[in-house]
Protein backbone atom coordinates (compact mmCIF):
# COMPACT_ATOMS: atom_id res chain seq x y z
CA UNK A 1 0.00 0.00 0.00
CA UNK A 2 3.16 2.10 -0.27
CA UNK A 3 2.91 3.13 3.59
CA UNK A 4 6.77 2.79 4.24
CA UNK A 5 7.81 6.11 2.73
CA UNK A 6 4.80 7.74 4.09
CA UNK A 7 6.97 9.41 7.17
CA UNK A 8 9.41 10.21 4.70
CA UNK A 9 6.92 11.79 2.43
CA UNK A 10 5.28 14.09 5.27
CA UNK A 11 8.54 15.54 6.30
CA UNK A 12 9.34 16.13 2.56
CA UNK A 13 5.99 17.83 2.16
CA UNK A 14 6.76 20.03 5.30
CA UNK A 15 10.11 20.79 3.48
CA UNK A 16 8.72 21.99 0.67
CA UNK A 17 5.70 24.11 2.40
CA UNK A 18 8.19 26.51 4.60
CA UNK A 19 10.78 26.64 1.96
CA UNK A 20 11.88 30.30 1.63
CA UNK A 21 11.84 31.16 -2.17
CA UNK A 22 13.74 33.75 -4.17
CA UNK A 23 12.26 36.08 -6.68
CA UNK A 24 12.90 38.92 -8.53
CA UNK A 25 10.45 41.70 -7.34
CA UNK A 26 10.20 45.19 -9.13
CA UNK A 27 14.00 44.62 -10.00
CA UNK A 28 15.30 44.06 -6.28
CA UNK A 29 17.48 41.18 -6.03
CA UNK A 30 17.02 38.22 -3.96
CA UNK A 31 13.85 39.24 -2.84
CA UNK A 32 11.84 37.02 -0.62
CA UNK A 33 9.16 35.47 -1.66
CA UNK A 34 6.17 33.90 0.67
CA UNK A 35 7.30 30.91 2.91
CA UNK A 36 4.31 28.55 1.86
CA UNK A 37 4.18 26.26 -0.95
CA UNK A 38 -0.15 25.81 -1.55
CA UNK A 39 0.31 22.68 -3.73
CA UNK A 40 2.45 20.74 -1.04
CA UNK A 41 0.25 21.92 1.54
CA UNK A 42 -2.96 20.49 -0.44
CA UNK A 43 -1.16 17.24 -0.81
CA UNK A 44 -0.11 17.04 3.11
CA UNK A 45 -3.69 17.90 4.17
CA UNK A 46 -5.01 15.47 1.53
CA UNK A 47 -2.90 12.28 2.31
CA UNK A 48 -3.28 13.29 6.29
CA UNK A 49 -6.79 13.06 5.94
CA UNK A 50 -6.92 10.10 4.00
CA UNK A 51 -5.03 8.54 6.39
CA UNK A 52 -6.93 9.71 9.23
CA UNK A 53 -10.09 8.52 7.58
CA UNK A 54 -9.31 5.06 6.86
CA UNK A 55 -7.82 4.63 10.52
CA UNK A 56 -11.49 5.74 11.59
CA UNK A 57 -12.82 3.14 9.41
CA UNK A 58 -10.21 0.51 11.14
CA UNK A 59 -10.76 1.52 14.39
CA UNK A 60 -14.39 1.57 14.61
CA UNK A 61 -14.56 -1.94 13.68
CA UNK A 62 -11.92 -3.36 15.49
CA UNK A 63 -13.24 -3.38 19.17
CA UNK A 64 -10.96 -5.43 20.50
CA UNK A 65 -8.22 -2.89 20.19
CA UNK A 66 -9.54 -0.21 22.18
CA UNK A 67 -8.62 -2.16 25.16
CA UNK A 68 -4.74 -1.15 24.38
CA UNK A 69 -5.59 2.43 25.34
CA UNK A 70 -2.27 3.86 25.54
CA UNK A 71 -0.55 2.52 22.69
CA UNK A 72 -3.73 3.17 20.60
CA UNK A 73 -4.12 6.36 21.42
CA UNK A 74 -0.45 7.20 20.55
CA UNK A 75 -1.02 5.82 17.22
CA UNK A 76 -3.38 7.80 16.07
CA UNK A 77 -2.55 11.05 17.31
CA UNK A 78 -0.06 11.28 14.55
CA UNK A 79 -0.31 10.76 10.40
CA UNK A 80 3.17 9.05 10.88
CA UNK A 81 1.68 6.77 13.72
CA UNK A 82 -1.74 5.99 11.72
CA UNK A 83 0.19 4.53 8.13
CA UNK A 84 2.28 2.88 11.09
CA UNK A 85 -1.08 1.64 12.27
CA UNK A 86 -2.52 0.59 8.70
CA UNK A 87 0.87 -0.92 7.54
CA UNK A 88 0.06 -3.89 10.42
CA UNK A 89 -3.43 -4.07 10.47
CA UNK A 90 -4.97 -7.05 8.48
CA UNK A 91 -6.98 -5.48 6.29
CA UNK A 92 -6.99 -8.10 3.62
CA UNK A 93 -10.61 -9.50 4.92
CA UNK A 94 -12.17 -5.52 4.89
CA UNK A 95 -14.56 -5.47 2.14
CA UNK A 96 -12.91 -2.04 1.80
CA UNK A 97 -9.63 -2.71 1.90
CA UNK A 98 -9.10 -2.06 -2.35
CA UNK A 99 -10.38 1.06 -1.73
CA UNK A 100 -8.06 2.57 0.99
CA UNK A 101 -5.13 0.79 -0.47
CA UNK A 102 -6.60 3.39 -3.98
CA UNK A 103 -6.89 6.52 -2.21
CA UNK A 104 -3.71 6.17 -0.06
CA UNK A 105 -1.85 5.34 -3.42
CA UNK A 106 -3.03 8.33 -5.26
CA UNK A 107 -2.76 10.24 -1.66
CA UNK A 108 0.78 9.44 -2.33
CA UNK A 109 1.12 10.26 -5.60
CA UNK A 110 -0.12 13.27 -5.32
CA UNK A 111 2.36 14.12 -2.34
CA UNK A 112 5.74 12.87 -4.05
CA UNK A 113 4.61 14.99 -7.32
CA UNK A 114 4.19 18.45 -4.63
CA UNK A 115 7.74 17.75 -2.98
CA UNK A 116 10.74 19.89 -4.94
CA UNK A 117 13.05 17.66 -6.84
CA UNK A 118 16.61 18.80 -6.55
CA UNK A 119 18.01 20.73 -9.65
CA UNK A 120 20.60 18.33 -11.15
CA UNK A 121 18.30 15.62 -11.68
CA UNK A 122 16.20 15.06 -14.57
CA UNK A 123 12.52 13.62 -15.05
CA UNK A 124 12.47 10.35 -16.66
CA UNK A 125 9.37 8.89 -16.92
CA UNK A 126 6.46 7.17 -14.78
CA UNK A 127 6.96 4.38 -12.50
CA UNK A 128 5.18 1.87 -14.27
CA UNK A 129 3.82 0.12 -10.52
CA UNK A 130 0.47 0.71 -9.79
CA UNK A 131 1.71 4.20 -7.68
CA UNK A 132 2.60 5.57 -11.38
CA UNK A 133 5.06 8.49 -9.33
CA UNK A 134 7.47 10.74 -11.43
CA UNK A 135 11.05 9.48 -11.23
CA UNK A 136 13.49 11.66 -11.36
CA UNK A 137 17.49 10.71 -12.06
CA UNK A 138 20.81 12.27 -11.56
CA UNK A 139 22.95 13.09 -15.04
CA UNK A 140 24.26 10.08 -15.99
CA UNK A 141 22.44 7.33 -13.49
CA UNK A 142 21.57 3.85 -14.87
CA UNK A 143 18.93 3.09 -12.52
CA UNK A 144 16.66 5.07 -10.79
CA UNK A 145 14.59 4.03 -7.32
CA UNK A 146 11.02 5.15 -6.73
CA UNK A 147 10.57 7.05 -3.73
CA UNK A 148 7.07 5.84 -2.91
CA UNK A 149 6.94 1.99 -3.49
CA UNK A 150 11.15 1.43 -3.93
CA UNK A 151 10.74 -0.27 -7.44
CA UNK A 152 14.10 0.00 -8.68
CA UNK A 153 14.21 0.75 -12.46
CA UNK A 154 16.51 1.16 -15.94
CA UNK A 155 16.97 4.88 -16.76
CA UNK A 156 17.41 4.75 -20.15
CA UNK A 157 14.68 1.70 -20.52
CA UNK A 158 12.13 4.35 -18.03
CA UNK A 159 12.98 7.53 -20.51
CA UNK A 160 12.29 4.94 -23.65
CA UNK A 161 8.97 3.61 -22.42
CA UNK A 162 7.69 7.21 -21.77
CA UNK A 163 8.08 8.72 -25.28
CA UNK A 164 6.54 5.31 -26.46
CA UNK A 165 3.71 5.65 -24.74
CA UNK A 166 3.72 10.03 -25.20
CA UNK A 167 0.55 10.12 -26.97
CA UNK A 168 -1.42 8.74 -23.15
CA UNK A 169 0.92 10.79 -21.30
CA UNK A 170 -0.41 14.70 -20.45
CA UNK A 171 2.70 16.81 -18.25
CA UNK A 172 2.99 20.18 -17.23
CA UNK A 173 5.37 22.33 -19.02
CA UNK A 174 8.31 22.50 -16.43
CA UNK A 175 7.76 18.44 -16.13
CA UNK A 176 8.22 18.58 -20.32
CA UNK A 177 10.83 20.71 -20.47
CA UNK A 178 13.12 18.67 -18.24
CA UNK A 179 11.92 15.39 -19.70
CA UNK A 180 12.82 16.47 -23.37
CA UNK A 181 15.08 19.36 -22.77
CA UNK A 182 13.11 21.89 -24.00
CA UNK A 183 12.69 25.55 -22.37
CA UNK A 184 9.61 25.74 -20.35
CA UNK A 185 8.94 29.38 -21.91
CA UNK A 186 9.50 27.62 -24.97
CA UNK A 187 6.48 25.32 -24.28
CA UNK A 188 4.64 28.16 -23.05
CA UNK A 189 5.21 30.06 -26.08
CA UNK A 190 3.66 27.75 -28.91
CA UNK A 191 0.83 27.62 -26.64
CA UNK A 192 0.67 31.71 -26.87
CA UNK A 193 0.76 31.45 -29.99
CA UNK A 194 -2.06 28.98 -30.18
CA UNK A 195 0.06 25.88 -31.85
CA UNK A 196 0.18 23.94 -28.82
CA UNK A 197 -3.31 23.74 -26.83
CA UNK A 198 -3.46 22.35 -22.92
CA UNK A 199 -5.99 19.17 -23.28
CA UNK A 200 -6.32 19.25 -19.29
CA UNK A 201 -5.39 20.58 -16.05
CA UNK A 202 -3.83 19.06 -12.88
CA UNK A 203 -5.24 20.02 -9.60
CA UNK A 204 -3.12 23.10 -9.34
CA UNK A 205 -4.45 24.19 -12.20
CA UNK A 206 -1.89 23.89 -14.10
CA UNK A 207 -2.01 23.55 -17.74
CA UNK A 208 -1.10 19.70 -18.86
CA UNK A 209 0.31 18.93 -22.64
CA UNK A 210 0.48 16.10 -24.03
CA UNK A 211 3.91 15.03 -25.06
CA UNK A 212 3.59 13.48 -28.33
CA UNK A 213 2.28 16.94 -29.65
CA UNK A 214 5.20 19.04 -27.51
CA UNK A 215 7.74 16.42 -29.69
CA UNK A 216 5.89 17.04 -32.95
CA UNK A 217 6.46 21.03 -32.44
CA UNK A 218 9.94 20.36 -31.44
CA UNK A 219 10.47 18.75 -34.67
CA UNK A 220 8.41 20.58 -36.85
CA UNK A 221 8.23 24.47 -34.96
CA UNK A 222 5.71 25.73 -37.95
CA UNK A 223 3.33 23.20 -37.00
CA UNK A 224 0.27 23.18 -35.19
CA UNK A 225 0.10 20.76 -32.71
Amino acid sequence: MRLRAVPELLKELDVTITRQTSRGDGGSRGATGLAFDPIASEASAALRTCLHGWVRVWDEQTPGWTQLRAGRDRLLSSSEGQAALLMVANLGSREWAPECADEIRRACAQGWAAVDIPPEQVFVGWCPDACGVPLYAREGAVQIQCRACGSVWDVQASRDAMLAAAHDVHATAAELARALDIPAPTIRGWRHDKRLIPVDVNRAGQPLYRVSDVQALRSHPGRTA
